[in-house]
């Protein structure tokens, strides 16, 4: 019996010995080789906004700097390594998160190629985004954009890191209108309004007209004011029962017909129990969508009260 196992002790030695040389052929130590990737920038979004006439209210920057490409180790050699653009990533990004940016075509770099000299950590130069007619995203209207630059390759001593991508993200916004105290137009009758959060939750009783009940809503919330028919839509306004609980900014969508919905500015109000948003030329919409993006003192506004004008006789 002792002999028996005797043999089996040393027949499972002998499989745990197999199989950790096996492992140890397949698997390939991560710190046994120099990595190279692309370090993430400080800031990696970007907004700039437009009027309607086509002049810049918040423009691109002449250029961005980003940071340089690196390695895990010293390198042993002069290191090259080249950089892209890839288009093929917007369509992967939005896929997998459920998102539409668009290729952000007039952005390029100024440097395709960089060189991690023998000893060093990183390259000389930095990565560097400089944009070519910018104006020519005006006619898109309110979109957003993303830029995601590669490693495409590098010296067959290195390896590319799973961080071999940045992507940069930009929100180019018609700024439609401004902040007013007195809103021009003739206000809109509410009577066959309807107004309701994205997810559906009727609050038109409570906010669809004058001194009605207040309402708490989260930054973030989203409330949809469908007029019931086209209007020719000139002035959002809002009001609060404090000024406190007020929203810091927020954007207005228009849509032509409920359910496509286009951006027409982020606005940043004062500090005051109402905020009236008054486009410069007033638009044929169905429907306004509001979202709630901040408040002044806390996470939560408490809305008292929507309406709207009309500059149509």
């Amino acid at each position: 019996m002792k002999n028996i196992f005797k043999y089996i002790t040393i027949a499972f030695a002998a499989c745990a010995l197999l199989a950790g040389c096996q492992k140890d052929e397949s698997t390939v130590d991560p710190y046994s080789v120099n990595w190279v990737y692309l370090e993430q920038p400080a800031v990696n979004s970007f907004r700039v906004a437009f009027k309607p006439d086509g002049l810049w209210e918040k423009a691109f920057n002449e250029s961005d700097v980003l940071k340089r490409v690196r390695c895990t180790k010293p390198a042993s050699k002069d290191v090259t390594v080249s950089l892209a653009i890839e288009e093929a990533y917007v369509e992967e990004y939005n896929q997998k998160n459920g998102t539409d940016y668009k290729l952000l075509t007039v952005a390029q770099l100024e440097n395709e190629t960089f060189v991690i000299k023998a000893g060093n950590y990183t390259s000389e130069d930095s990565i560097k985004v400089t944009y070519n007619n910018p104006e020519a995203l005006i006619s898109e209207g309110s979109a957003r954009y993303m830029l995601p630059i590669i490693i495409k390759s590098v010296d067959s001593s290195m390896a590319i890191s799973e961080q071999g991508v940045v992507n940069l993200f930009y929100e180019a916004e018609e700024q439609a209108g401004q902040i007013k105290v007195n809103p021009s137009g003739t206000e809109l009758s509410r009577e066959a309004w309807t107004i309701k959060t994205s997810d559906g939750i009727d609050y038109t009783s409570k906010l669809g007209a004058a001194n009605a009940s207040s309402v708490d809503f989260t930054s973030g919330s989203e409330l949809v004011v469908d007029f019931g028919e086209a209007v020719q839509f000139k002035c959002l306004g809002i009001k609060y029962q404090s000024e406190y609980y007020s929203v810091k900014n927020l954007t207005v969508l228009v849509s032509e017909d409920g359910i496509d919905f286009k951006s027409v500015g982020t606005y940043e109000t004062p500090k005051r129990e109402s905020h009236n948003i008054e486009l410069s030329k007033s638009r044929n919409v169905k429907a306004v969508k509001i979202r709630l993006n901040a408040g002044y003192y806390s996470s939560y506004m408490t809305l008292k009260e929507i309406y709207a004008t009309t500059d149509a006789n």
